[in-house]
């Protein structure tokens, strides 16, 4: 896949991604071709609440 930009938290990105890769998202930049990369399992992130009214 291509980064097209930042968003904040979120990366945009164009292309297709095969059954079973993933994208870097933290520290892409400082990866090069052979580095090795280990994943990071990171909880699923809160969902929001509405209070009741």
């Amino acid at each position: 896949v291509e980064l097209v930009r930042m968003a904040g938290a979120r990366a945009v990105v164009r292309g297709e991604l095969a059954a079973g890769e993933k994208v870097i998202v933290d520290g892409a930049q400082r990866v090069t071709e052979g580095t090795r990369v280990v994943e990071r399992n990171q909880p699923p992130a809160p969902q929001r609440v509405s209070s009741a009214q």
